[in-house]
């Protein structure tokens, strides 16, 4: 993985929060932008989530309900299948139909869109774009059983379309939850979700790490909340599994996630690839063990004082390298390679200006010292913090944290031991593409692209999302 990717994946979440919809949550049926059995990625939990494509364009709405008569709308928590009944339509005078006098499939699938019922019987609208009110379990098969088959996050997407196809111009969806364990709520029944600016990107809550309030986070299938210390939804959770997002801002700022996880119990770093949401992780909630915390750890990212190459050869950087101590002898304690892989060691600034600006990627340990040595120059000339963090990605290269990232110091060292054990990697040499991929961070970082750690979430800006 090259940094090149990693810096546009970083970017392109923040674009995808910027341009994409937020997923259609339980309650009013609105588009969903996602195809039956259509793309998906797994996350590290083995949960799914569904990649951004087309928005619905059928009219009208669709909603589950608890009642035989679908009187009651928008009711989004069941304790059994045979409890869901399905409708649509305009509830409400004035408001908007579905298609009328027309015949709809419907099918139930995961929030990935992986189909867990097909269409056993139609439904149809009258006049007015109404749906007539259907036990979901009637209208729906599971391997020729009347039915569906269970989600593994106990979440479910209804899907009412007028084709066969479920074309998402074709469809509308929501989604409703079947409760595991009790059959009613529980006044026990707690999750709590806590979101903390994790600035030693440690993935773990640290004494001192600030809680972050006003972001938008929410229980799959549940009304989203924005923080304040806690998360709590004390009224609608019966026990079993939920899955606890928060989602990602649409706001300047690059936010990264660093790790989600239920206080108390050990898990791996859990990154969502949702460009809708930061991350997420499902949380279990039993009579044994009524009450959960989770724990969403965040950075941002931003400019951190890098200068160009271009800065440290012009006067400016001139001017900078004789207003510090010792330069060119520390720049000598650099394994610094010309493009026949040949030590340079330059001790005035002429030479340094010929060899930064003479660097080609022919052979890449050439390239890599031109931008090696410019950030050196940046951490002891100029404004970069050594000791501070950066992001490259989650197993961009041994080194990196667990959640992606290592301090500019770590990435020079790394750097300049790669140099010392190969110093002529041409096209096809076995070492030339972990080479690139340090040289394409640290022209980046030196760029002063978005992948400096901030020092706080103040320093990231206002909220939106």
């Amino acid at each position: 993985m090259t940094l090149i990717s990693n810096f546009g994946r970083v970017r392109g979440f923040a674009l995808a929060a910027l341009a994409g919809a937020v997923l259609a949550g339980c309650g009013g049926g609105s588009s969903d932008s996602t195809a039956a059995g259509g793309g998906s990625v797994e996350m590290a939990s083995g949960y799914f989530v569904p990649e951004v494509g087309a928005k619905a364009n059928l009219s009208g709405a669709i909603f589950t309900s608890g009642v035989a008569d679908c009187s009651v709308t928008n009711a989004n928590s069941y304790a059994s299948k045979d409890q869901v009944y399905l409708s649509g339509g305009p509830v409400q005078p004035g408001s908007a139909g579905l298609e009328p006098n027309s015949t709809f499939y419907v099918q139930v699938t995961d929030p990935s869109g992986a189909v867990l019922g097909t269409p056993s019987g139609t439904v149809t609208s009258d006049g007015n774009g109404k749906l007539q009110c259907r036990q979901l379990i009637s209208v729906v098969e599971n391997n020729g059983l009347p039915g569906f088959a269970d989600s593994p996050n106990g979440v479910y997407k209804v899907w009412v379309s007028l084709s066969d196809k479920f074309k998402n111009s074709e469809s509308k969806t929501d989604n409703f939850m079947i409760r595991t364990g009790t059959s009613t709520p529980d006044p026990a029944a707690r999750i709590t979700i806590n979101k903390w600016y994790d600035a030693n990107t440690n993935g773990q809550w640290d004494a001192g790490e600030e809680l972050i309030s006003g972001w938008k986070v929410d229980l799959e299938g549940f009304a989203f909340k924005f923080t304040a210390a806690v998360y709590d939804s004390l009224d609608s959770l019966g026990f079993g599994t939920f899955l606890a997002r928060e989602y990602r801002p649409t706001s300047a700022a690059v936010w990264v996630s660093t790790n989600a996880y239920v206080a108390g119990t050990a898990s791996p770093i859990n990154i969502s690839t949702n460009p809708d949401f930061l991350n997420s992780v499902p949380v279990t909630i039993s009579s044994g063990s009524p009450t959960a915390t989770v724990k969403f750890g965040n950075v941002c990212l931003g400019a951190g004082n890098g200068h160009t190459l271009g800065f440290w050869q012009n006067k400016n950087g001139k001017a900078a390298i004789e207003n510090a101590a010792d330069i060119y002898a520390g720049l000598g304690t650099l394994t610094l390679r010309d493009a026949n892989g040949e030590d340079v060691n330059p001790t005035t600034h002429e030479e340094l200006r010929a060899f930064l600006l003479g660097g080609s990627a022919t052979n890449m340990a050439h390239m890599l010292s031109v931008q090696m040595a410019t950030m050196w120059l940046n951490t002891r000339a100029g404004g970069v913090d050594r000791n501070g963090l950066v992001y490259a990605g989650p197993g961009a290269f041994t080194g990196v944290n667990d959640s992606g990232f290592i301090t500019v110091e770590a990435l020079i060292n790394l750097a300049n031991a790669s140099l010392v054990s190969d110093s002529v990697t041409l096209s096809g040499h076995a070492q030339r593409a972990y080479q690139e991929t340090l040289k394409d961070l640290l022209d980046n970082l030196n760029n002063n692209n978005q992948l400096y750690v901030q020092p706080t979430a103040a320093a990231c800006g206002a909220l939106t999302f």
